[in-house]
């Protein structure tokens, strides 16, 4: 089963429910603070699985719904549309979320772990986080991330994400006239981290980065994304 880490951190008895009323007792296989994503485990018979789909092909402005247990009400269904994508949102005062889903649809207290799918029942996020005092401000895990970190944490016990080894800003017009770039779009290099892939390509501050595997490159949040998609050692 997958849901957040948030939902299962510090729990000292997990139970699940299913819809049918049957009640398992659950045990965490693994947990990533990073993406928020958990794996619990439960032994039964007939158990109901869902389709998950591919968040890559999601569009903006694109209908989805939202399932979960609100407030304890359990089985509640909301609608709206994926509001933006590759959103990079502050989940707490030490983590980042990467490349998450932004939806209209309502997400309150106990949507946590719940699906976001698509029109035809695909599952295209988890649900896991709002802006407080916000209206339509909700945020999936989309569910490329969660498939990634679900097969890591089966093979290895815990997942190990990529990094490029850069610090870098989405390229402005006031950007560009600061540092004299000649470039219209992408993503400015600010720093390079040491003994880091991104130093060992040659790469260095200043530099522009606007595509990457021939892939258009517009913002941070659209790179952090990409690298994060990869996996450690790939070129």
């Amino acid at each position: 089963i997958l849901t957040n880490n948030h939902v299962v951190e510090g729990a000292t008895k997990i139970t699940v429910m299913l819809k049918d009323g049957r009640e398992f007792s659950g045990q965490v296989v693994g947990t990533d603070t990073t993406s928020d994503v958990a794996v619990v485990k439960i032994k039964g018979t007939n158990l109901p699985t869902v389709q998950l789909g591919d968040s890559s092909t999601l569009t903006v402005g694109q209908k989805v719904i939202a399932i979960g247990n609100p407030y304890g009400l359990s089985q509640t269904v909301t609608t709206g549309v994926i509001s933006a994508l590759e959103r990079n949102v502050q989940a707490s005062a030490t983590e980042n979320l990467v490349g998450v889903v932004q939806t209209d649809a309502a997400i309150n207290p106990g949507n946590s772990g719940g699906p976001l799918v698509d029109l035809s029942g695909r599952v295209v996020g988890m649900n896991t986080m709002i802006y407080q005092d916000a209206q339509g401000l909700g945020f999936s895990v989309s569910i490329n991330t969660a498939k990634k970190v679900y097969d890591a944490i089966l093979k290895n016990g815990k997942v190990t994400w990529p990094a490029l080894g850069i610090q870098g800003a989405t390229l402005t017009t006031d950007i560009a006239q600061q540092y004299n770039v000649k470039a219209s779009q992408g993503v400015y290099i600010v720093q390079i981290t040491s003994g880091s892939g991104a130093e060992a390509a040659g790469l260095k501050a200043g530099d522009v980065i606007t595509t990457i595997d021939d892939k258009s490159m517009t913002t941070i949040d659209g790179v952090l994304s990409y690298i994060r998609s990869k996996n450690v050692g790939d070129t």
